[in-house]
């Protein structure tokens, strides 16, 4: 069975473990003994980080599609970060906040909103609220289908502005 991006609590996981079906793991998560896909989510953060802040951005916001299965959605503070049990985004997550640390970001100054999902309408509304919500020049996102929603959500909102629509 291929596994992909599971949150690390899943109880899927036990039954497999117990039923005693072969496994590879695309993303997430680890699992000891089960053959794994993935790419360095945290050092590939960095980079994507690292190049926005070194091209002049300074007030950046953040996309996450989810940080824990549980439907909740909007701004991101320390406690809903500790509680996120979906490793690509919080490997991810952690990668922009290093880069912003080394490049004297203050993390307090950092929006991240959590989108609540992986479709295109969840990631509209994290970035509608981000583009509407503060003075941004740039957007990070923890996922493709989150960084299409955010570029179909940022021309949207400029052609509208001009009557394209």
């Amino acid at each position: 069975m291929i596994l992909h991006s599971l949150p690390d609590d899943n109880p899927a996981l036990r039954v497999l473990a117990r039923r005693g079906i072969p496994i590879v793991v695309v993303d997430a998560p680890e699992m000891d003994g089960v053959p794994m896909v993935r790419i360095e989510d945290r050092k590939a953060a960095f980079a994507q980080m690292s190049h926005i802040l070194e091209l002049g951005h300074t007030k950046v916001g953040v996309i996450a599609e989810r940080l824990r299965p549980d439907n909740i959605h909007g701004p991101v503070d320390p406690s809903r970060r500790a509680l996120a049990v979906e490793h690509v985004v919080r490997e991810r997550l952690g990668g922009y906040e290093a880069a912003c640390l080394l490049h004297g970001i203050d993390l307090t100054t950092l929006p991240v909103f959590e989108a609540g999902g992986f479709d295109l309408a969840a990631g509209r509304r994290a970035a509608a609220y981000l583009l509407d919500h503060h003075d941004l020049t740039a957007l990070v996102c923890t996922s493709d289908t989150m960084a299409l929603a955010a570029i179909d959500r940022k021309s949207t909102r400029l052609n509208s502005s001009h009557g394209y629509i």
